[in-house]
Parts: structure tokens; sequence; C-alpha cells
């Protein structure tokens, strides 16, 4: 594999492939670029990773492998860093890429204990009170560390992969995610059971593992009693309440209980929910009770995918998609919810949330013609990607098994049934179950 390749694909620095070039027998140059990248030896849809994240084996470079000692000792060696004036630096890698850093940004970024808490993981340091700016009495490069000492008596070690960690402006799209069609979801994914996820801090663990990796968690032999829906519900952290309370319960038939498809049994095309809404629900929970006819299955597509496809194949509908925006409305017995929001919101190079509800959209800002035409073209492509049969993951809804899905990036529908159907579902705050990820599987 070509150094560029290689550099472009896992998204590594020029001098860490040069040096696994030099060390590495040629057989071997994917497996440890993946290696280096953060990934696991067979291809997939996991983002890549920085140096800070490497899984390498310590070994002897005189044996021709590589080790993370001899990669770390490359690194240092082939930066330089300079002051430029008394207020900024330069830091140069390997000749190849130059970074100016702003002297305030550095000061800012000191990490000695009388600018940040470590206990607290809190800044002390406010640059927004220092009314000039700090020079640079003294720089120097000691191995990994830059030591800086400023003009009003304080001194700053950070060491280099510090900096350049936070340097790296290029984002790591879809870190630790799998990006799925069905197949892929149907091989990958397992339930937990609900003794597990009760009792043991691990199932609760993989539950959550699979709802950030996939945008879905499912867990089984769940007892039909709305008191064990509302534990497993909160095992997770508390509840979102909702213009229907803390859970609502579904009772779909041919008589409605709100003005809304969903609560029928007519079939329902692919959404998320409440695409009108600042922030649209987070996490939803559905749980069936009973079920006395026929049909209802439950889908599911994964957006970040299907955003994925768009963004390689036609760059100008995924630019389109992310502008242009539509006017959601919902209106109820007692709320009236209203939004502009384009159907992808792209942050850090990547689709963050998935806005998409036909029922509920009303109109579509309407920019030059030549625009305007991309964007109809572009929902047409999204919806005829979203409604492919490889990305369709379909379910048979049993009382008794609980599913968790992610509604910032899967879209869910379901077919038609007959008799009356009975499901509870919650809903579960985003920063809430974020913060749970991460607290317990170190993801996100």
């Amino acid at each position: 594999m070509k150094l560029f390749n290689i550099c472009f694909k896992y998204s590594l620095r020029y001098s860490q492939v040069r040096h696994l070039l030099r060390t590495t027998p040629v057989s071997k140059n994917l497996c440890a670029a993946r290696c280096l990248a953060n990934l696991p030896p067979d291809d997939g849809n996991i983002g890549s990773g920085s140096l800070l994240g490497l899984r390498l084996l310590s070994t002897s470079s005189s044996s021709g492998k590589f080790s993370k000692h001899d990669l770390k000792k490359e690194r240092q060696d082939d930066v330089v860093v300079t002051a430029t004036s008394d207020h900024n630096i330069v830091i140069n890698e390997n000749g190849i890429s130059e970074k100016n850093v702003s002297g305030m940004w550095l000061r800012d970024h000191c990490r000695c204990q009388e600018c940040f808490s470590e206990t607290r993981y809190q800044n002390l340091y406010d640059p927004s009170k220092i009314e000039t700016k700090p020079t640079i009495a003294k720089l120097e490069k000691k191995g990994n560390s830059v030591h800086v000492d400023w003009n009003d008596g304080h001194s700053s070690v950070y060491t280099l992969d510090y900096l350049l960690s936070l340097l790296d402006n290029k984002p790591i799209r879809y870190p630790n995610r799998r990006l799925w069609n069905a197949e892929k979801l149907t091989s990958e994914i397992a339930d937990v059971s609900f003794q597990e996820y009760m009792n043991e801090t691990e199932g609760l663990a993989k539950c959550l593992r699979n709802l950030y990796t996939y945008g879905i968690a499912f867990i089984d032999n769940v007892p039909l009693t709305k008191e064990d829906f509302l534990a497993l519900s909160e095992r997770i952290c508390f509840l979102r309440e909702c213009e229907h309370g803390r859970d609502n319960i579904v009772i779909s038939s041919k008589e409605k209980m709100y003005d809304d498809i969903a609560y029928t049994n007519h079939s329902l095309g692919f959404h998320t929910d409440s695409a009108y809404s600042v922030e649209p629900l987070g996490y939803l929970t559905f749980h069936l009770m009973e079920h006395t006819g026929e049909g209802g299955l439950g889908c599911y597509v994964d957006g970040f995918h299907v955003s994925e496809i768009i963004r390689k194949s036609n760059p100008d509908a995924y630019r389109i998609l992310s502008e242009v925006l539509v006017k959601q409305e919902f209106i109820d017995k007692h709320v009236h919810y209203k939004g502009n929001y384009p159907v992808f919101t792209i942050r850090d190079n990547e689709v963050k949330i998935i806005r998409y509800q036909t029922t509920d959209r009303i109109s579509v800002q309407h920019l030059s013609l030549e625009e305007t035409e991309q964007f109809y073209d572009g929902i047409r492509l999204f919806n005829k990607l979203i409604y492919s049969p490889e990305n369709e993951f379909w379910i048979k809804y049993n009382p008794g098994r609980v599913v968790i899905f992610d509604n910032f990036r899967l879209l869910h529908g379901r077919s038609m049934f007959t008799g009356t159907r009975v499901i509870r579902n919650t809903v579960l705050p985003r920063d809430e179950v974020d913060s749970r990820i991460r607290k317990l599987t170190g993801l996100g």
C-alpha cells in the first residue's frame, strides 16, 4: 500500500506512516496501519483514531517490528518548536506539517495545578479576565515536552502528544460506531437479558455499547408490567417527560386516541420523531404489551449509513440536505410545535441529527431555482436509499422484548396491522444517556 494511501485511508500523520513502512514488513503494513489508527484488523465503519489511542504491543524494532515507544520517539525527534514572536509559536512536524499556534491559546491550555483542577476537571484560568496578552519569555523543547516561561512569572509544560491532539483539526468521522445495513446488523448485534441488564453493571454496559455502536439495543425476557418497564428505562437515567407524561401507552386501533396516524393501525413510513423540535427526542424505548391481530412489524434504517452513501456518491445532495430549511409543524389537542431545520444537521464533519417526518412537513425554504431543484433531487435520493431492502432491518415486536434506539440516528416505521395493539414507550434525555455511555463504556 502506497504511503499517501495509508495516510488518507486511516487519517495518520506522514511521520507515523513513514516509520511504519521503514520498520514493518510489507505484508504487515496494512495491519500495522489499522493498529495505529485504533481500528480492528478487519475492515469496518469504525472511525479512525490518533496516536493517543495506540493499541500496539511493545516489541523491539530490531526484530523488524514496530513499537509504541519507537513511534513516540520518532515523533518527538521529528517535531521542531520555535517562537515566531513574543506571543506565538510554530510547531513543525518533520517539515511536512506546520502549525502556527497562538500564545493566548497556548496559555489558556496550560494544565498545571494553578490553571486546571484534575480532581474537579475544571478550568481555573480565565483568559477573559486578562487585560494584556501573555508573552513568552522562554521557550524550550525537552524530549516529548514543550516548556514555556511566561512574562508574568508563570511556567507551563505541555506534552507534544497533548498539543498535537488538540491542534489536529481533522475530525474523526463516527468514531467507534458501526454504520450498518440490515445484513450487517443482523449478524453482529445480540440481545441482553433483562436479569443481566438489571442486576449486572456489565449487562447495562453491554446494552449501552450496542446503543452507541449501532444506534439500537434489545433487551429480552422483560416482565409485562408497567413497573418493570419503567424500572428498565430508569436503569439508564431519569425519563424525559413529554406531552403524554413520563411514559406513553400507545393503543393503536381503528379508534384513534389522538389525532395522530401513529395511533391508528395504518402503516407508518420511515421517520424520526419530533423533527420540529430544537432538540428532538433523544432515545426511545418500545415495549409491545399485547396484540390481538396480525402484522405490525417494526422496521429500522441507519440514517448515518444512508447519509454516508449520499456524501460519497453525491456531495451536492449531501450539502443541500444540510442547508435547506424544512418547516415542520405538529398540532394536537393541547400542543402546537413547529420548527425550521434541515434534514441533516452536520457538525464536526459528520451528521449529528437526522430530521425526517414527511407527514409533519409544512413547507420548504425556496432558494434559487437550481438549489431548490437540487433539494428535491436530494430528498428523492434519500428516500430511495432508506426504502432500499438492503437497508431495512425488519423485526417482529414480541411481548417481553424491549427495543431502545437513537432517534437522532435511526429512522423507524411499521407495517399495517389488524386488531388492537398496545405499546408502552418512554423517552430518555440525550445528554443523560450519552453521559452514562461514556462513564460505563468509554465510548463517545
